[in-house]
């Protein structure tokens, strides 16, 4: 029988190693570091806020003093951001429109209607078995669940950054979804893993303290990561602020056990935001890798606007960083392009298989 040379050998490792990493002209799928998740669109797909709402009147059986309808709180946010928009300029191109979406004016409006709400006690009788309910019609996008059970196996853990106004309805929305899951005889591995409980939540808190349980893990953290999160987050501004700050505490964390000597994650890794609206395009465009989720036309509309492309990630798979930036043709910052998905299994797909 005919000997095979080593070089030959080679070759065909080297070949072989080329075809592993995807060399068709596009870059080695990087590891990933973070992982922030909007919700409202993004992993819910019909209403969230709403339900969170309804859910609180129909708590409230007999208040003292009576509650306005939960209209005189929606036309009072709509006549202060109509006030707001009426004298803001123009927005052109994307430098206009991440600075609009980070504004303090804009975040007043968002804040003071949340204040507005919770001080009028809208959510103060809020009941644990109708708030259940409410939640268990929230229906979450295909896939999440093994999104989140394969970012953990890798030692990531699901950020959820919100607009929304409770912790606690977030976390009791992915309880409810996984439970029903289970029950009808899906994800029940994903439902004994307890991944409802190891998701971490950022957004404001309406609900009484208790109403909801916290998250049920021991000490209350995965992989050194906080899961109940209260934080006032009102505009993608304040979710690009909190993505830094979070960043550079870990990176600060892992310089100190590098310094230590212990094992330290390398700092090449991809930062990946995930959202679906316009009020997400601060982080998306913040992010390394920022894709959006769904079909929304209006957000997809003013990104062709302002001359960003979207590349289906189901299709492409991962073909780099979508943050570097160069300046757009009316002017200002853009970027090259955003990836968009559907299910979060193209993210599963695109950077772990």
């Amino acid at each position: 029988m005919r000997s095979i040379s080593a070089p030959f050998l080679v070759g065909i490792v080297v070949a072989l190693s080329s075809v592993a990493a995807g060399d068709r002209g596009y870059p080695r799928t990087p590891e990933i570091s973070h992982l922030f998740v909007d919700f409202d669109g993004t992993i819910a797909v019909t209403e969230a806020f709403e339900n969170l709402a309804e859910a609180a009147y129909v708590s409230n059986v007999d208040p003292s003093p009576a509650l306005p309808p939960w209209s005189y709180f929606s036309e009072a946010y709509n006549e202060d951001y109509d006030a707001f928009t009426a004298t803001y300029p123009p927005r052109t191109n994307l430098s206009d429109e991440l600075i609009y979406r980070s504004s303090p004016g804009l975040r007043a409006v968002e804040s003071d209607s949340f204040d507005r709400a919770f001080s009028a006690g809208v959510f103060t009788n809020a009941t644990l078995p109708v708030l259940q309910k409410y939640a268990s019609e929230v229906q979450l996008r295909d896939g999440f669940w093994e999104f989140v059970d394969a970012s953990l196996k890798r030692g990531i853990v699901v950020r959820v950054l919100s607009l929304n106004w409770s912790v606690g309805w977030i976390r009791l929305v992915l309880r409810e979804d996984l439970k029903k899951k289970a029950s009808n005889g899906t994800s029940i591995q994903y439902f004994k893993k307890g991944l409802s409980e190891k998701v971490a939540i950022y957004c404001a808190e309406a609900l009484p303290t208790g109403v909801v349980p916290a998250a049920g893990v021991k000490g209350g953290k995965v992989e050194g990561v906080k899961l109940d999160n209260p934080t006032r987050l009102h505009t993608g501004g304040d979710k690009v602020d909190l993505m830094r700050k979070i960043i550079s505490f870990d990176r600060g964390k892992s310089e100190k056990w590098k310094r230590g000597g212990n094992f330290a994650p390398r700092q090449d890794k991809l930062v990946v935001f995930i959202g679906d609206s316009s009020n997400d395009l601060p982080p998306l465009v913040e992010a390394e890798a920022g894709i959006i989720a769904g079909d929304d036309s209006g957000t997809l509309g003013r990104l062709a606007k302002f001359g960003v492309n979207v590349t289906d990630l189901a299709k492409s798979g991962y073909v780099g960083k979508t943050n570097k930036k160069g300046r757009g043709k009316e002017g200002g910052l853009t970027i090259g392009f955003l990836y968009r998905l559907r299910s979060f299994e193209e993210v599963v797909d695109a950077f772990w298989r």
